[in-house]
C-alpha cells in the first residue's frame, strides 16, 4: 500500500510540474495591447514582451517579431484571434550578429521550455530585423515554421552599409563593424555569412518564404536583397519563397507603405504553422505570386490541364490571348494538356507527366469532367 501511495503522490506531482511549465504565468508589467494582455519583462538585461491570446491554439503556436514590433501589427492581430502568441526581446542595434543570436536563443529557450510554446516559431522580421530573421534561420533551422518579411535587409553591404542602390547609413554601419568584430570596413565587405549566403541549411529544411516588397525602395532596395536571395535559393532548389510586389511605397524614401491586403501574409502564416491539422486546406489570397512572376520576371508559364473542353480552342485560348494583352512585355510558355474525358483522377494521373514535367508552373488552369 506504502508504495502505491508513493507512486500516485509522485504521478500527482510530475503532472502538477509538467502543468506548470506549460502554463507558467508571465510575471512582469501586464498592460492592454488591442484588446490583449501584454507583458513586458526582462531576459537578463534585455525587456521582452509576450501578448497572450484569450484562448491559446492548440500546440500553442507562436509568432517571434524580430524588429519595430509595433510597425504592420495588422496580421499579428488576425493571428491572436486564432490563439497565436506575439512575442519580441528587444537585442538593442545589434544587427543579427553573434551577440544578438545568443540574446534570442535565451528568448526561444525561455518560451519553449519553460511555457511550452511550439518548438516551431513563425519568424517576423521587417527591414533590419531580415538580418535577424536569416541568421537565426540558418543557425537553428529545426525551429522555424516559416518566415514572413516585410522589406527585409538581407545583406547589410546593401543596408546599412549603402555599397549599391541603397542611401545606406552611416552611423549604423559603423556599428555592424563594432558588432561584428570586424577590423575595419574591408573585412566587413569580404564577410560571407549576409542572409543571402550560406542558404543550404535553409533549403534542407525546406523553411516557407514570404516577402512584401516595394519596387521604389530607395533604403533596403529589393534588387540587392530579396531579389537576390530568392535567386539564390531557387538555384539550391528551395521550392517555397513568395513574394509580394508593390509598385511604390507611400513613405521613408519608398520603403514604408500601407497594408491592404493582410490577409495575404496572414493565410501564407496559417497555412505552414498550423500544426493541429496535419492536412490543412485553406483558400487561397489571390494570385499576387503569378502576377508578380509575369511583371516582374517577364517570363512566365502557365498550364491547362482538363479534358475535352480544356483540349478544344476555346477558353483556353482567350485566357492565354488575355494574359498576352494584359503583360505584352512578358514571355509566356503556354501548356496546352487537354484530352477529352479527364476527370479527376485521370488528371491527378496526368499531372507530372503533361505539366509539372514542363519545369516550374507559375499559373495552373484545372477542368474535369465538366460534361
Amino acid at each position: 500500500m506504502k508504495h502505491s501511495h508513493l507512486f500516485l503522490i509522485l504521478t500527482f506531482l510530475s503532472f502538477v510540474g509538467l502543468s506548470s511549465i506549460v502554463n507558467a504565468q508571465f510575471a512582469g508589467k501586464q498592460s492592454d495591447w488591442k484588446g490583449y494582455k501584454k507583458t513586458v519583462f526582462k531576459v537578463g538585461e534585455h525587456e521582452a514582451f509576450v501578448v497572450e491570446p484569450k484562448e491559446p491554439a492548440k500546440e500553442t503556436p507562436w509568432v517571434w517579431r524580430a524588429r519595430f514590433p509595433t510597425y504592420h501589427t495588422e496580421i499579428d492581430e488576425m493571428l491572436l484571434r486564432d490563439g497565436y502568441h506575439v512575442a519580441h526581446i528587444n537585442a538593442g542595434s545589434r544587427l543579427g550578429s553573434p551577440n544578438a543570436l545568443k540574446i534570442w536563443k535565451q528568448f526561444y529557450d525561455l518560451l519553449t521550455e519553460k511555457h511550452g510554446f511550439n518548438k516551431k516559431v513563425v519568424l517576423e522580421g521587417v527591414s533590419r530585423g531580415g538580418l535577424y530573421v536569416y541568421r537565426w534561420a540558418k543557425a537553428y533551422p529545426e525551429t522555424v515554421a516559416c518566415i514572413y518579411n516585410d522589406t527585409p535587409v538581407c545583406d547589410f553591404k546593401s543596408w546599412p552599409g549603402g555599397k549599391g542602390l541603397g542611401k545606406g547609413a552611416q552611423g549604423q554601419w559603423k556599428r555592424v563593424i563594432e558588432e561584428y568584430g570586424f577590423k575595419n570596413e574591408e573585412e566587413a565587405m569580404s564577410y560571407r555569412d549576409n542572409p543571402i549566403d550560406n542558404l543550404q541549411p535553409i533549403v534542407d529544411a525546406r523553411i516557407p518564404i514570404m516577402h512584401i516588397i516595394t519596387e521604389d525602395d530607395a533604403i533596403v532596395p529589393p534588387k540587392e536583397n530579396t531579389y537576390i536571395l530568392k535567386e539564390r535559393l531557387e538555384k539550391q532548389g528551395h521550392p517555397f519563397f513568395y513574394v509580394i510586389s508593390i509598385d511604390k511605397g507611400n513613405r521613408a524614401n519608398g520603403h514604408h507603405f500601407d497594408v491592404k491586403y493582410p490577409h495575404v501574409g496572414y493565410h501564407f502564416i496559417r497555412k505552414y504553422s498550423d500544426f493541429s491539422n496535419e492536412f490543412p486546406i485553406y483558400l487561397r489570397s489571390g494570385l499576387k505570386n503569378s502576377q508578380h512572376v509575369f511583371a516582374k520576371m517577364k517570363k512566365g508559364r502557365v498550364g491547362f490541364l482538363g479534358g475535352s473542353i480544356t483540349e478544344s480552342a476555346g477558353w483556353r485560348l482567350h485566357v492565354s490571348d488575355s494574359l498576352k494583352k494584359r503583360y505584352p512585355e512578358t514571355e509566356f510558355d503556354f501548356v496546352y494538356a487537354g484530352i477529352g474525358s479527364t476527370d479527376s483522377t485521370f488528371g491527378a494521373y496526368r499531372l507530372q507527366r503533361d505539366i509539372l514535367s514542363k519545369g516550374k508552373v507559375d499559373l495552373l488552369f484545372i477542368e474535369s469532367a465538366v460534361n
